[in-house]
């Protein structure tokens, strides 16, 4: 069921309307738990500042490794020329090495800057709230990455 409901919303990303983007992302844990992740991510945008994301990253956790799958949805709340500031809001699955699945909540803030017409820096700091099982992957975290448009 998971897996269907991720490949529905990667389809819908895929084929809807204007600036469809992919990019890599990188990590890490700003409250001192000492993690690193790296991952891949699609977006969308829509029109008037909206846009959607799906994100598949691998966090290195001194043997806990995690996978998260995030969707998160974004709307621009200020943007000065090629700069942009973004509020997120959206939830996350979670798999760790130690066994517990489970979801969170996953809400922040985010920029983006266009260096050229295709290419776009992004930068986040997101809080992820998860299910008491998955408790140790509550986490605060500063990301950064490239994204391509097509």
């Amino acid at each position: 069921m998971k897996k269907n409901i991720i490949a529905i919303a990667s389809l819908i990303i895929a084929t809807s309307a204007s600036a469809f983007e992919i990019g890599v992302v990188g990590s890490t844990d700003v409250a001192g738990k000492d993690t690193t992740a790296a991952g891949v991510t699609v977006s969308q945008k829509f029109g008037d500042g909206y846009g959607v994301g799906l994100t598949l990253d691998r966090s290195l956790n001194k043997g806990n490794d995690t996978n998260r799958i995030k969707l998160i949805g974004q709307r621009d709340v200020l943007t000065l020329g090629s700069l942009s500031f973004n509020a997120q809001g959206g939830a996350a699955y979670i798999r760790n090495a130690a066994g517990n699945d489970g979801y969170a909540l996953v809400y922040g803030v985010g920029s983006e800057f266009k260096l050229t017409n295709s290419v776009t820096a992004v930068a986040s700091l997101n809080r992820q709230i998860g299910q008491a099982k998955i408790e140790s992957t509550n986490t605060n975290t500063a990301s950064i990455g490239l994204n391509y448009s097509f």
